[in-house]
């Protein structure tokens, strides 16, 4: 395929993908759908006599949604019934399935064969089973239980939504390990140009500026208006637009704050702050330490591993932090909004994921600026 050709495609993926996040990211990144629907479930757990731990557990149980309608059940699914034997066409169906956004591992014979162990122990009964138990053990009324089955609903289309966005992200991953061959660049700076800068680039031979695509990769902004892209880089200037729409906070105001419960447990450790999932972000990271980030993704999972606690400033019960932390069993709270704009690296803090709130003991000592 020539280079031109190759642009085509690059050009078609990546207006295909931006139509994708468009329709799927608010389901993915946040939860508004949820909470639409939470306060009036936790107004109807109060009522029905269910204590906090009951409550989160309840959640806990309807945030996988239903996967027997997902294309991980029928992959499980597959598998048990084949045995795993019939590796070609389960290879050729699911050739994506292990992707996460823009990381992953192919398909191999040898991942088949460790997958049908798991396919062996999923719960690949359908969903509904859960909401009827849960209607059954504290004899919730038939409205309580439609409202749980649409929070299972959500849960269900937010998994799906995100098996779209995977499988997209895999074909792309293909297309961009092409292009740093041709370029001979590496994939996570190709990442970060322009439509124009790649066609320039790919077709006219106009290199662009390497270190300001090194500087991208590690904190860029970009603004769109219309037609028009304009990329930052300027930490200074980030700040200032990140915070322009944000109410002003000192971190000397806050000795403690609070959060929604994603999984229970306590924790008392000194903090890491991290504001990026890439390893350069990373690697500060010291074992044992209280994860504080905006959010958290599948490239962050070795910290998280290593972690003691999670606290993040966005995200619900199904976050992708709620979710990790509930498969690990770490103490976590999302949603606090202020968490990596009140604490810092080093700080001593507790975090109290029974009631959510997270309680600062004692601050690392400020250097003067």
């Amino acid at each position: 395929m020539v280079n031109k050709e190759l642009l085509s495609v690059y050009g078609e993926l990546q207006s295909r993908i931006q139509e994708l996040w468009g329709f799927v990211w608010i389901f993915i990144a946040s939860d508004l759908p949820f909470d639409c629907l939470l306060p009036l479930m936790n107004e109807r757990i109060r009522n029905a006599g269910l204590s906090d731990k009951e409550s989160n557990e309840l959640i806990g149980s309807l945030q996988g949604g239903d996967i027997t309608k997902t294309e991980l059940g029928l992959y499980y699914r597959m598998l048990n019934e084949s045995e795993g034997k019939d590796i070609m066409a389960i290879r050729k169906r699911f050739y994506w399935i292990h992707w996460n956004y823009d990381e992953g591992e192919e398909l191999t014979d040898p991942i088949i064969r460790r997958d049908v162990e798991d396919a062996k122990k999923a719960d690949l009964h359908p969903g509904k089973h859960i909401v009827e138990a849960w209607e059954k053990r504290y004899n919730l009324n038939e409205e309580d239980g439609r409202l749980l089955n649409d929070i299972f609903l959500m849960s269900q289309a937010k998994a799906k939504a995100k098996e779209t966005i995977n499988q997209a992200a895999y074909h792309a991953n293909l297309l961009f390990e092409e292009l740093s061959r041709r370029l001979k660049v590496e994939k996570d700076i190709l990442r970060t140009l322009l439509p124009s800068e790649m066609e320039a680039w790919l077709v006219g031979g106009i290199h662009p500026d390497l270190s300001e695509l090194q500087r991208r990769c590690k904190q860029a902004v970009y603004l769109i208006e219309k037609d028009n892209v304009e990329v930052i880089t300027d930490e200074v200037k980030i700040d200032s637009i990140i915070s322009k729409d944000q109410d002003t906070v000192k971190a000397s105001d806050f000795y403690s704050f609070s959060g929604q419960v994603a999984c229970q447990g306590q924790a008392e450790g000194i903090v890491c702050v991290i504001k990026g999932a890439r390893e350069m972000d990373t690697k500060k990271f010291i074992k044992g330490s209280i994860l504080v980030a905006v959010n958290t993704s599948p490239n962050m999972i070795r910290i998280i591993r290593d972690s003691s606690a999670i606290v993040t400033d966005i995200g619900g019960i199904t976050s992708h932090a709620a979710s990790i932390s509930r498969e690990l069993g770490k103490p976590c709270i999302v949603g606090t909004k202020i968490a990596t704009r009140v604490l810092e690296d080093g700080d001593l803090i507790n975090v109290d994921a029974e009631k959510g709130i997270v309680r600062l003991i004692k601050r690392r000592r400020r250097h003067k600026r």
